[in-house]
């Protein structure tokens, strides 16, 4: 069998937009593309008002009330308690969904999306230790000590964390945990086509053209990209993409010598080493390379099995294992037919033989009328 194509990344949630507006109007959203609910029980966010630690160890994370969760393809909102009736009224309608939170950033101070995992460094909440990954990230968790931190750009805009409304771009399909200091990996971007966000205007909670709201945000993930040539899943999609001829052959030595035919796997290789063989000319690349054979005997009757299910696939004798089988099965109905043969003498004998013994058979099933 081919080797499988390298799995893709689990999806996780990330956060699909934030609002630093008038006052109090500042609310958090987390989209779950994947097709499952996800509970928030093992999820927190981080927080550092302006200033932290590079080590994640020290973020402090403020958890998730017991009970909440994503929808699949639905979205979370954590919001402060004093914002406008307005946000309130947007909000998701299921209660588990939304939670209030006064611990949000003002702009200039960093925040992450977090998972609580076994395994990882700790960091202390309430006295205990709880290890986590950064799952996203807003912001930079600048160095102990230093003084409170600036608003940071996002896509070209100056100062975009304060006071604006940042939304993802509905091609995003994951978090990104790169902090704010490196804009050429992290989320912010240097310029509007480089930055996974779109930049709105202060309190905006709605936008018709990116079919996003306070309560829903589209993704629009890019197509995947077509599996490795040569894979698994590069072959099924090729040998179903259209009719296939599936042929059963026998002989001595057939599967050495059917692969043998056929050449090197990869057509490329097979020019080199077996520039005679079927593949050499006429092989595309891994996944188009004219055909395929069993690997070995075992492999062979599964297949044939699978494709040829009411065929009998018994194991060829030889020796005197052969010799004992023409003696009992074939020799004494051959024989019949040779007598009755040179009784009838007909114009074709060879036609006659061929239908006497379809007609005589010992290994027809027998009907009864």
């Amino acid at each position: 069998m081919p080797p499988l194509a390298p799995q893709l990344p689990q999806a996780d949630l990330f956060i699909s937009a934030w609002m630093e507006g008038g006052k109090c109007n500042k609310f958090l959203q987390v989209f779950n593309p994947s097709r499952n609910p996800i509970a928030l029980e093992g999820y927190g966010v981080a927080l550092q008002r302006g200033r932290g630690s590079s080590q994640s160890s020290s973020w402090p994370v403020h958890l998730f009330q017991a009970s909440k969760f994503v929808p699949p393809g639905g979205v979370f909102v954590l919001y402060h308690p004093q914002c406008s009736e307005a946000i309130k009224a947007a909000l998701p309608t299921d209660d588990r969904c939304s939670q209030a939170q006064a611990e949000l950033s003002n702009g200039n101070d960093a925040m992450a999306l977090v998972k609580l995992l076994p395994g990882v460094e700790p960091t202390v909440v309430d006295g205990k230790e709880l290890p986590y990954v950064v799952v996203d990230c807003m912001g930079v968790f600048a160095p102990s000590g230093s003084k409170a931190g600036k608003p940071w750009s996002v896509a070209g805009v100056v100062a975009a964390s304060k006071d604006k409304t940042l939304v993802r771009k509905p091609s995003v399909t994951a978090g990104n945990p790169t902090p704010w200091d490196c804009p050429f990996e992290s989320s912010q971007g240097t310029n509007a086509a480089s930055s996974e966000w779109v930049v709105l205007k202060k309190d905006t909670a709605y936008d018709a053209m990116l079919g996003w709201s306070l309560s829903t945000w589209t993704a629009t993930p890019p197509q995947p990209s077509p599996p490795t040539p040569g894979s698994f899943e590069a072959s099924l999609a090729h040998l179903t993409s259209g009719p296939s001829v599936v042929l059963a052959l026998s002989g001595k030595g057939a599967i050495a010598r059917w692969n043998a035919l056929l050449g090197p796997v990869d057509p490329a290789i097979a020019r080199v080493r077996c520039p005679g063989s079927l593949r050499a000319t006429f092989g595309v690349d891994a996944t188009q390379n004219v055909g395929l054979g069993s690997l070995n005997s075992i492999a062979a009757f599964q297949e044939l099995k699978f494709f040829f299910p009411r065929a009998l696939i018994d194991p060829i004798p030889c020796g005197k294992q052969a010799a004992d089988y023409v003696t009992q099965a074939l020799t004494p109905t051959l024989t019949a037919g040779l007598v009755e043969l040179c009784r009838t003498k007909p114009g074709n004998p060879v036609a006659w033989l061929a239908e006497w013994l379809a007609s005589n058979n010992p290994n027809a099933p027998l009907v009864i009328d």
